[in-house]
């Protein structure tokens, strides 16, 4: 798929290893790029690309409902503050729209209010009005931290992935914590639900102030609450953030000469980085892939690896957007001929559905594991020219075999149910024992 300024992902959780000088417990928004005909940008995009359904009325309603609540939040007084009246068309729409943020700033910012930050809240009332939890507008310094985030790079953190399950109300959710980083030593476990964040609680929160949040300076203090499953009371955690070296992809050779290729995000140099794990394990006998808690990332990553697996013009994925439908191909790469067995569980998400749903219809792997997350939908990042970028659910995609995956995800062909914190400790991790022992037999 060709896009111009596009990045085409799906990815259900933000990386957070990255920080800036943030006051403990302070979330930045950068509003910076904030104005009318930025948001006007954002209509035209959204109302083109978006997949779901666009209501024009409720999209624009969304927007003065939203510098309302941002309004009374910060303690103003709203009686008597507009709603909008739909005119019935778009360009009158459009120009009430406007003429009603224009009285909202001018009476807001003579109280001493920001008019960027005015209209930051009726773009985010805007999004919110979709009931999308994936389309999100990504700021400059979010962008930027995206960006670091898919390159894997040097960062002061704490090490852990995260996401807003959408099957727990949106509930703030570790997916993962990165072995050997202080979230991990510190005990932190995939399926923990963070409550609060240096004392603020996170209900109703997004992903851009939890990450603010959680992020901070190398050796600054961080103080989590937990609520995990089958505690009597909230747990919690205080960790100190350290500079942390995290790779997408990690190798290690079990017993019976049997490799062992772990993904964690499917990145800009996933792809790469899977190629070097495969000659380094050119010698095994077998491949066991570990897609557990990987909650996705980049459609090309996945396609990159998928095509080692599977012949040249294949198909990989087929992607149906809203005005077209495409077919990823494999592209044919030197053929991984072993044995592979991928490992999943209910955090194995978007393009770990891709790669693990193709070669599972190909009959090139068996599944190991729980049944996946079933996150079947795509979104693409249009970059706005220095003003950030807004990420957007374009399309849904289908397997090789027609499957939709959307909140159903894949069965395993083995199902072996398991805490997701016991991911990758060996003794106790019986999905990988039972993969092992299948390629033993091989």
């Amino acid at each position: 798929m060709k896009f111009t300024n596009k990045k085409i992902l799906i990815l259900i959780v933000f990386f957070l290893t990255i920080s800036f000088n943030l006051v403990k417990g302070v979330s930045q928004k950068d509003n910076s790029k904030m104005t009318l005909t930025f948001l006007g940008k954002v209509y035209v995009i959204t109302k083109t690309e978006f997949y779901g359904k666009f209501e024009r009325v409720s999209f624009l309603s969304g927007g003065i409902e939203g510098t309302k609540a941002f309004i009374e939040k910060n303690g103003k007084n709203t009686n008597n503050f507009p709603s909008f009246q739909p005119a019935g068309n778009e360009e009158k729409d459009i120009s009430r729209f406007e003429d009603i943020l224009k009285k909202i700033i001018s009476n807001y910012t003579s109280q001493g209010m920001e008019e960027k930050d005015i209209l930051r809240a009726a773009l985010d009332g805007m999004l919110h009005s979709l009931k999308d939890p994936y389309t999100i507008y990504m700021d400059p310094r979010y962008y930027e931290q995206y960006n670091q985030a898919m390159g894997a790079s040097d960062y002061s953190g704490i090490g852990i992935f995260i996401e807003l399950d959408t099957k727990n109300n949106n509930h703030l959710t570790i997916v993962e914590p990165i072995e050997e980083t202080p979230a991990y030593r510190a005990g932190l476990r995939p399926g923990d639900e963070i409550i609060e964040i240096n004392g603020v609680e996170t209900k109703g929160i997004d992903i851009d102030r939890a990450a603010n949040l959680i992020k901070g300076p190398e050796e600054s203090i961080l103080v989590l609450k937990i609520k995990r499953k089958k505690a009597s009371r909230p747990i919690e955690f205080e960790i100190t953030r350290t500079k942390i070296h995290v790779n997408s992809v990690a190798t290690k050779t079990l017993d019976n000469n049997i490799g062992l290729i772990r993904i964690r995000i499917f990145g800009e140099t996933t792809k790469e980085e899977f190629e070097r794990a495969l000659q380094e394990l050119n010698g095994a006998k077998g491949l066991i892939i570990d897609l557990r808690n990987n909650g996705g990332g980049l459609v090309k990553a996945a396609i990159g690896i998928s095509s080692h697996f599977i012949p040249k013009g294949k198909t990989i994925v087929t992607i149906k957007e809203k005005k077209q439908e495409v077919v990823e191909v494999s592209e044919g790469f030197p053929a991984v001929t072993k044995p592979v067995i991928i490992l999943v569980n209910k955090y194995t998400a978007s393009a770990s559905e891709i790669t693990s749903g193709a070669l599972q219809d190909y009959g090139i792997a068996v599944l190991v594991g729980d049944n996946t997350f079933g996150k079947g939908c795509v979104q693409s990042i249009t970059e706005l020219k220095g003003e950030g970028a807004l990420k957007i659910t374009i399309a849904n995609y289908f397997t090789p075999k027609g499957r939709a995956i959307h909140n159903i995800g894949l069965k395993p062909d083995i199902n072996i149910e398991m805490d997701e914190y016991l991911v990758g400790r060996e003794k106790k991790d019986i999905q990988l024992k039972k993969a092992v022992e299948l390629l033993k037999n091989k």
